[in-house]
């Protein structure tokens, strides 16, 4: 047997000599019937004695690499030694993939066919049902898991070690198996006791739980003037909160579970409590890492930017200055350099700025990298910054013609960006990068096109996104709209349009689109009918092209008043597709 995986189990070995009742080497009891003739074992005697007996067996069978054999004596030490951890960390270090000293490993067809069935027949050992639990949900069994969990919770002590994890679990089973009813009893029973209310882990767990139910329940109430059923999950998720504030306020929230909380938060777009629990938190520890990363992240989306640069520029620079951790911390180097010039270029550091672009590239030595920067840049609109980093790139790529598209676009330099976009798409064709040639590509070159007036390249853009996928709606109002704005094919153009608003009936974009069909077609009362539509279900025109099409219609159908209420609607909400100066001529022409 190997000495040092026997030395590593000594604790366990330990526990035979060193219980309660003292026992010789053989198990027997020493302090009993000294003066008999017969020694007789005591209860505990033979039980310390049979899982000394089941682990060296198993002990051997793991040297002689005889899973089986195993699996079967380690759980059979386990049932008669179970508060040992020692014993379950051997058992669960045995599973495919995770390796352990001499990595023998036991595939997990073996553990659902070995530990499960004697995890079941045996419902007291909690730690061993909650470790098959696990292993029937690594093979999306999460019925058998749950029936396995709920019979064992029979047997669970609240004063156990592994009461918070055992609840989790369960109640993260009854989440994905939409029991709500199941798991409303079960987390009532486990905060029946005052102690829940103050354990972060069973707060977190019934706050998941809650805000599930909430969202997943219809919102049934018997009369009127009782509580709903949604109105009842709001209120205990609140009070569950409000107990988490009261815990946070009192001791620091380790990050598993404070985690939870701020991305419960995070969700809701409370950033503003966010920053609130992550400042509380802080003040336990003020130096903690990881509650540090979140707030410079949170005050980012908070939109206090110099906030933001200053932890991230606190962090960065105390991690350069100790080596160390600066290696630790290299794998996770490009989300902090990413969030550091984020924070840079948003609160105006452009000279700072384009140092830690330099350095960030510098350190990640990716080529991805110097894209991320690029896309740093586009997202606040530093166009030009943008391009000149794009030109110092000598490799011709896909991705580098693709960006020089997106960005000369940006700079309104229609002609310039539909090269890059051209270019992309002949040299991923060279390439054989179907991949690269996506609908989302297609898109983008798609609208380039059309802002560059060439509606010959847009058509054949949206042709092809419809070829990859026929049920695309977006793409099927732009092309019906593109062919209503030439008045051609308009059969062709209503059927794409009415295809699309079949997906989204509401939607004031593909209304437009018919009504302008119907115009071209010259059913102006049809296309009247349509834009009304539009009004009720916006309550007001918000967009200047719909305006000016109204306008348009009301002319047609001699409401003179009517069309240059729409056209100066159309002015005053100032859209990028209108044409001012027409529209303006549109209003004196028809003035007199």
């Amino acid at each position: 047997m190997n000495k040092k995986l026997y030395l590593f189990f000594l604790p366990f070995v330990c526990n035979l000599a060193y219980s309660d009742i003292i026992l010789d080497a053989k198990g027997f009891d020493t302090n009993q019937h000294k003066d008999e003739k017969e020694i007789s074992f005591s209860k505990k005697g033979k039980e310390q004695a049979k899982a000394h007996n089941y682990f060296i067996k198993a002990l051997n069978a793991r040297e002689q690499n005889k899973p089986n054999e195993f699996l079967e004596n380690l759980l059979l030490a386990m049932k008669q030694n179970q508060n040992d951890n020692s014993l379950l960390l051997l058992l669960t270090s045995s599973i495919s993939n995770i390796p352990f000293r001499n990595q023998f490993n036991i595939p997990l067809q073996k553990h659902l066919k070995i530990t499960v069935p004697f995890a079941k027949d045996n419902p007291q050992m909690v730690k061993l049902n909650l470790f098959a639990a696990y292993l029937l949900t690594t093979k999306e069994k999460n019925d058998k898991a749950l029936e396995l969990l709920e019979t064992s919770a029979e047997f669970l002590s609240k004063d156990s070690s592994i009461y918070s994890d055992f609840v989790e679990d369960i109640m993260r089973l009854y989440i994905i198996q939409s029991q709500i009813q199941k798991g409303e009893e079960f987390i009532k029973n486990v905060f029946s006791e005052d102690s829940a209310h103050k354990n972060i882990k069973l707060l977190t767990t019934a706050m998941t739980f809650y805000n599930f139910a909430k969202e997943n329940s219809k919102n049934e109430q018997w009369l009127w003037f009782l509580e709903g059923v949604k109105e009842k999950y709001e209120r205990i998720l609140e009070q569950n909160l409000n107990n988490i504030d009261k815990v946070a306020s009192c001791a620091f929230i380790p990050q598993n579970e404070f985690i939870k909380v701020l991305e419960f938060y995070k969700n809701k777009k409370s950033y503003t409590k966010c920053k609130e629990l992550l400042l509380q938190n802080l003040s336990f520890k003020p130096n903690d890492r990881k509650n540090l990363i979140y707030l410079a992240k949170t005050l980012y989306n908070l939109k206090e930017y110099n906030h933001s640069y200053r932890i991230w520029d606190s962090f960065i620079k105390n991690n350069i200055a100790n080596k160390k951790q600066t290696r630790h911390l290299k794998a996770l180097s490009i989300p902090f350099y990413h969030s550091y010039l984020k924070s840079a270029v948003a609160s105006g550091r452009m000279k700072e700025a384009k140092k830690i672009a330099e350095k960030y590239m510098k350190v990640t030595s990716s080529p991805f990298s110097v894209y991320d920067v690029i896309s740093i840049y586009l997202q606040k609109n530093k166009f030009e910054i943008a391009l000149n980093i794009l030109n110092s790139i000598e490799k011709k790529s896909t991705i580098k013609y693709y960006y020089y598209g997106i960005i000369n676009r940006a700079l309104k330099k229609y002609k310039e960006a539909l090269t890059g976009f051209d270019n992309a798409e002949k040299l991923a064709i060279k390439n054989d990068n179907e991949k690269f040639l996506n609908i989302d590509f297609y898109f983008d070159f798609a609208v380039t096109a059309e802002k560059g007036k060439d509606m010959v390249q847009t058509q054949r853009c949206l042709e092809i996104i419809l070829s990859k996928d026929v049920d695309n709606h977006i793409a099927a109002n732009f092309l019906g709209y593109l062919l209503a704005c030439q008045n051609k094919d308009l059969p062709r153009a209503k059927e794409l349009i009415l295809k699309a608003l079949e997906k989204e009936p509401e939607n004031v974009a593909y209304l437009d689109s018919l009504a302008w069909v119907y115009y071209q077609q010259k059913n102006y009362t049809k296309a009247l009918e349509y834009m009304e539509k539009i009004i009720s279900i916006d309550e007001e025109i918000k967009e200047s092209e719909i305006a000016d099409h109204l306008g348009d219609i009301y002319l047609k159908l001699e409401d003179i008043d009517a069309a240059i209420k729409y056209w100066e609607l159309a002015i005053e909400l100032d859209g990028e597709h209108i044409d001012k100066q027409k529209i303006k001529f549109k209003i004196q022409e028809n003035s007199n």
